[in-house]
């Protein structure tokens, strides 16, 4: 059975420079950059749900923003 697949719009702002390349890198493997700072993914719910957590991963909340908006 295929897997429905989420179409999600990433965007983000990363104070710190090496922790935004991170973030970058880790967007590149899963989706399309269609901006600087935007990514479109197509996602499966499990796929949406480790993306969260590695993305957790890497930012810092406390200065860091990323929105998850599905399209």
């Amino acid at each position: 059975a295929m897997s429905t697949h989420y179409l999600m719009l990433v965007s983000y702002d990363i104070a710190d420079p090496r922790r935004l390349r991170r973030v970058a890198r880790l967007l590149e493997e899963v989706g399309d950059r269609i901006q600087k700072s935007v990514f479109e993914c197509g996602l499966t719910a499990d796929g949406l749900a480790a993306l969260r957590l590695r993305l957790r991963r890497v930012i810092d909340i406390t200065e860091d923003h990323i929105l998850i908006q599905p399209i």
